[in-house]
């Protein structure tokens, strides 16, 4: 016979939830006698990491001898809820009348044949009459009379019933995928641990219980808002970091401490596979095989773009530190599997606000806020939540910003100032000893301000770069407008300002050539 375990209470006291997993510590106290004790904790996570299963005594071993955990799962159907049990209730009902219905539509059809079985008996029964002249047409014509009456009155009797049996096997139907929505798994597998204690002398003793669950992860997720109304110049940017976290370990976080992790206990340390490295010789080309791409510009700052897609659930990009964040309070995490969203931190700064057009991108003028983090922790990658004159106006993304560093947001576009861009290429005739191919392209912007107030904004337009002296990229700065020139990226800014009302048109001309010899553009 197996030792009889005490039930005792072990609460969540501390959780770290991973990328993809949690860890959990359980604390216990219990007076216990000296020796051995088996005590059990009921309904923690069914699925645990065997592996990381430990059992600890803080501040040391004191009075424990021996402490060893282990888990045992169990079957455990689940209850019904009473929604559920009037449903079934109802449904059972239903199929009793069913039943019923069935039943008596069965005896109508039997006693419809018993008619017809009598019909035929007295119509033998006259055709013989008639044969030795003993039956007169009035005495067999009232008898099939009567038969018909009571025929027609069976029929409509089980035509009935048959109607009320169709309705009420559509109602049967319709309650049984009722039932289906709502019913759950019928049984769902719980877990126990069981802990065996040695003690030298009685006394009271605390004592920790570590395991590690999947079924958990956490994102971080920010909340921008911009105080004031302003297109540009300085406003205030309020920023509030979040962990939204999502477990469904099948227990649930009531009080604990919880902290959000970026370790990654799953990567491994497996070195790389080695490959062979072949190197070969291959017949020189007679063209030079080019191509026209789209080269992001790599920097520290705020212009980094970000890769973060809607629907994706990336990783946590960390800047190469884990980091541990503690969330305020102790908050309650059910394990319902849906977001739950708490607060980690926040800063106030100043932001400078400006208006910005980049129509190859979008034909659009945006209000880009940049500001600098004031915060003593880093904001972490992950989408922002923007707020604007009081309302959410859109969800913008942010990469890793370290504390101190600046970034930026875009908060939507301004809806007074239009944009059309046209864009017109023309190939030139190459002369006869050329060598070179040109082909020509006009950029015109044209833009419009139909507020009521001026606008200022800036306007970008870009231009190739060449990294080869077999294709040259010309900008000719008397086509284009206030004669300007690209940066060492391709790109030219220009400044206006818009009355209400007004028009503007901003032109780029450039020239790109290449010898004759170069293929892919």
């Amino acid at each position: 016979m197996g030792t009889e375990r005490m039930m005792v209470d072990a609460p969540a006291v501390e959780v770290v939830v991973l990328e993809d997993r949690a860890q959990v510590r359980r604390r216990i106290t219990v007076d216990l006698p000296a020796g051995f004790s088996a005590l059990r904790v009921c309904d923690v996570a069914p699925v645990i990491s065997d592996k990381t299963l430990r059992g600890e005594v803080p501040g040391g071993g004191g009075s424990v001898v021996d402490l060893r955990v282990r888990r045992s799962a169990r079957i455990r159907e689940a209850d019904l809820t009473e929604e559920e049990s009037l449903r079934r209730e109802q449904l059972r009902e239903l199929q009793r009348q069913a039943q019923d219905l069935s039943q008596r539509a069965d005896r109508r059809s039997g006693d419809i044949d018993a008619l017809l079985e009598m019909r035929r008996q007295v119509l033998d029964d006259v055709a013989q009459d008639v044969a030795w002249g003993a039956s007169t047409a009035s005495d067999w014509q009232a008898s099939l009379a009567l038969i018909d009456a009571h025929e027609a009155e069976l029929r409509a009797d089980r035509l009935a019933l048959t109607d009320q049996l169709v309705d009420l096997e559509r109602r049967i139907a319709d309650l049984g995928r009722l039932l289906a929505s709502m019913r759950g798994p019928t049984s769902t597998m719980a877990a126990d641990l069981d802990i065996d204690v040695v003690m030298d002398v009685a006394r009271t003793v605390e004592l920790d219980i570590f395991y590690v669950s999947p079924g958990a992860c956490w994102r971080p997720l920010h909340r921008a808002n911009l105080g004031g109304d302003g297109d540009h110049g300085e406003s205030i940017l309020e920023v509030s970091t979040f962990g939204c976290v999502w477990q469904n370990t099948g227990e649930d976080w009531s009080g604990a401490r919880v902290r959000l992790s970026t370790r990654r206990a799953s990567l491994g340390v497996e070195p790389p596979l080695l490959t062979e490295d072949r190197l070969s010789s291959r017949p020189r080309q007679d063209q030079l095989q080019v191509e026209l791409r789209d080269q992001a510009i790599e920097t520290t700052g705020p212009t980094a773009s970000s890769k973060i897609q809607s629907g994706e659930l990336p990783g946590i990009d960390d800047g190469g530190e884990v980091r541990t964040l503690d969330v305020r309070g102790r908050p309650e995490l059910p394990g319902d599997g849906r977001p739950h969203l708490l607060p980690l931190g926040g800063f106030t700064t100043e932001a400078q606000v400006q208006l910005v057009a980049m129509p190859e991108l979008a034909l659009a003028v945006l209000r880009r806020v940049r500001a600098t983090n004031e915060g003593a922790t880093p904001l972490l990658a992950g989408p922002v939540e923007l707020i604007a004159g009081g309302g959410r106006i859109g969800r913008g993304t942010l990469l890793y910003v370290a504390p101190g560093a600046r970034f930026e947001l875009a908060f939507g576009p301004d809806p007074a100032l239009r944009i059309h861009r046209d864009v017109q290429k023309v190939d030139q005739e190459p002369g006869v000893l050329s060598r070179w191919l040109a082909t020509d392209t006009r950029v015109s912007l044209h833009l419009s301000n139909i507020g009521e107030e001026a606008r200022s904004f800036e306007l970008t337009e870009r231009v190739p770069v060449s990294e080869l002296e077999q294709v040259r990229v010309t900008v000719d700065r008397a086509e284009t407008s206030e004669g300007l020139v690209p940066d060492a990226d391709g790109m030219i800014h220009w400044t206006l300002d818009l009355a209400a009302g007004e028009t503007a048109t901003r032109v780029l001309a450039w020239r790109l050539e290449k010898k004759k010899d170069v293929a892919g553009i």
